[in-house]
């Protein structure tokens, strides 16, 4: 039928038996249990290629650890917390990498070395994300300025209303971080009525 519509069949590439398992483009598709995740073998690569990497006190060169980060960015699909556990080290090489020369060396240091290791646990690589996002169950709304924060939620028909100034040495923070901050403060806050919650 698809060759009577003009279409091409690869028959190689092609798996003409149903399956509710496959391995397409970099990801292990599960649609029995709507999740991605990503394939065995480019896990066990990761992390081979993590481990040869993670030495302490070891200086690779500038490309060795954009590759690193490149396998790690191949992930941010199918590995749950994939972005936020880069961070670390992206941030790492920005403040260490300074004439712009791929040939360049950078230090591991143990702190980076720490957010490596992350990269290295099975169970971090294997969770799976689902095909769509868990519908919300809770809303937060916070706010900041340089002089205070505030919070807010609406829970089972209760208001939570949270807000204090900032120290004197927090003022002098940076607004984006001041937001973020007002942010973790209300989830603090609110932590016993958020357990198991998908929050928006």
């Amino acid at each position: 039928v698809f060759t009577w519509a003009g279409f091409i069949i690869n028959v190689k590439k092609s798996d003409l038996t149903p399956s509710q398992d496959l391995v397409y483009i970099g990801g292990r598709f599960r649609t029995d249990l709507g999740r991605v995740f990503l394939p065995e073998d480019r896990r066990e690569a990761l992390i081979r290629a993590v481990l040869s990497f993670a030495r302490v006190g070891m200086r690779h060169p500038v490309k060795l650890w954009m590759q690193i980060l490149g396998l790690m960015a191949a992930t941010i699909r199918t590995v749950a917390l994939a972005r936020l556990s880069m961070r670390t080290i992206q941030w790492h090489l920005k403040n260490n990498w300074t004439s712009r020369n791929l040939q360049d060396k950078v230090l591991v240091t143990r702190h980076v070395y720490q957010a490596l290791l992350w990269w290295t646990i099975p169970t971090h690589l294997s969770e799976g994300r689902p095909f769509q996002a868990p519908p919300t169950t809770r809303t937060i709304t916070t706010d900041a300025s340089q002089l205070g924060w505030g919070g807010h939620s609406q829970i089972d028909g209760q208001n939570f209303l949270f807000s204090d100034l900032w120290s004197d040495s927090e003022r002098s923070a940076h607004i984006n971080l001041l937001e973020l901050r007002a942010v973790k403060l209300t989830l603090e806050r609110l932590q016993d009525h958020l357990r198991d919650q998908v929050v928006l």
